[in-house]
């Protein structure tokens, strides 16, 4: 964290982290969906080799900066390298779906790099979860403990509203 915030060190408050991390977490998203859109649609590529080059570049790319927004610019800018790729949409690709549990569908060395061999072999594929939901999804278990919310107000049955109500 102290790579990506080097601010923290500052002494700059909690909201300051909340907006940073919230913004690491935009940028979490915006890489699986980067990811997700090239495996989804691997077999449509010429070279479905390109495709793994151009994620383990980005990646790389990510991983040797020390600023959000320069992170950012470098998502763009695979974007639009991705859209340079060559595609062929009459063809016919195998398409499948990986679900699992989050470590071995996640971790490129838990799963013996799956991902990376099904997109070589020009298969389509999907995955249930990603780690963005994970910590979307722990994370509001956690704030649900923590900070109870008031319950939703329903609509009285046989209200006006719902139209099943008798007029009087």
């Amino acid at each position: 964290i102290s790579v990506l915030f080097p601010e923290l060190k500052k002494g700059r408050g909690a909201l300051h982290l909340i907006r940073k991390l919230h913004d690491a977490h935009h940028l979490l998203k915006e890489a699986e969906a980067f990811e997700a859109d090239l495996r989804r649609n691997a077999g449509y590529y010429e070279d479905p080799k390109a495709v793994n080059r151009l994620i383990s570049a980005c990646f790389e790319e990510l991983s040797q900066t020390g600023c959000l927004n320069r992170a950012f610019d470098i998502m763009g800018r695979y974007r639009w390298k991705s859209m340079q790729l060559n595609r062929d949409f009459s063809r016919s690709p195998v398409k499948i779906a990986l679900t699992g549990e989050i470590f071995t569908l996640n971790d490129m060395r838990a799963n013996r790099r799956i991902g990376d061999r099904l997109t070589e072999l020009g298969v389509c594929f999907e995955k249930d979860i990603t780690l963005s939901w994970w910590i979307r999804h722990t994370a509001a278990v956690s704030l649900k403990k923590i900070l109870p919310l008031p319950p939703r107000r329903r609509k009285a049955a046989g209200s006006a509203a719902s139209g099943s109500g008798k007029e009087s």
